[in-house]
Formats: C-alpha cells, sequence, structure tokens
C-alpha cells in the first residue's frame, strides 16, 4: 500500500484498485486527525505541570512532533479505508483494459494498459 513510509501508492500492485481517485480526498481526514492530535497533545500541556518551564517545552514539542509524524502512514492507511467505505459502488473495481481483465500495474503503481 506504501511505497515508503509516507508515500502512498497509487494503486494495487496486485489487482490496480486505485486506493485514491482525487489527488486531495485525504487532505480533511488528515487534517481532522492532526486536529485531534493537537488536542490531546495540549491536553495533556494543560494537565502536567514540569519542574522546568523550558524542558517542558522541549519535551512537549519532541512528543508532539513524534505523535503526530509516527502515526502519519496509519492514519493515511485508515484514510484510504474510510474513502473506499465512501465510494460509489462502480468505483470500487480495479481498473479493467479494453478485454475486461486487471490492467497491469508497474512497479511505482501507476497503471499500464
Amino acid at each position: 500500500m506504501f511505497v515508503s513510509a509516507m508515500s502512498l501508492r497509487d494503486a494495487c500492485a496486485h489487482c490496480g484498485l486505485r486506493f485514491v481517485e482525487g489527488p486531495g480526498d485525504l487532505w480533511a481526514f488528515i487534517y481532522l486527525t492532526t486536529a485531534g492530535l493537537t488536542g490531546v497533545v495540549i491536553v495533556a500541556m494543560l494537565l502536567v505541570r514540569p519542574a522546568s518551564l523550558l524542558g517542558g517545552r522541549l519535551v512537549l514539542a519532541s512528543l508532539a512532533a513524534a505523535l503526530i509524524v509516527g502515526t502519519l502512514p496509519l492514519r493515511k492507511g485508515i484514510g484510504v479505508a474510510v474513502d473506499y467505505l465512501l465510494r460509489e459502488p462502480d468505483a470500487r473495481e480495479p481498473a479493467r483494459d479494453a478485454a475486461g481483465s486487471p490492467a497491469d500495474v508497474v512497479s511505482d503503481g501507476r497503471e499500464s494498459v
């Protein structure tokens, strides 16, 4: 499903199913989950009183960055699943060539017919 830790393939290498139909289909989901994680960080910031203000800021900033960046592949995968479930039933089918068989998918994830 992923080319690298942060890069999503265009289509399934096995069946040719396009993971995301439009270029911005995951933006809202990623934005909302990032906002939710930021809310968790703010609540943690308000509940925990560090001994040193500078030390607390450094720890909080590093944990927030690790939380938001570390969960990005998982959030993208969940976003793709939600996008798949919200698609029209016809759009869920893998790409097909003129003969009706699944289109070949080249190694970088793009379809070739």
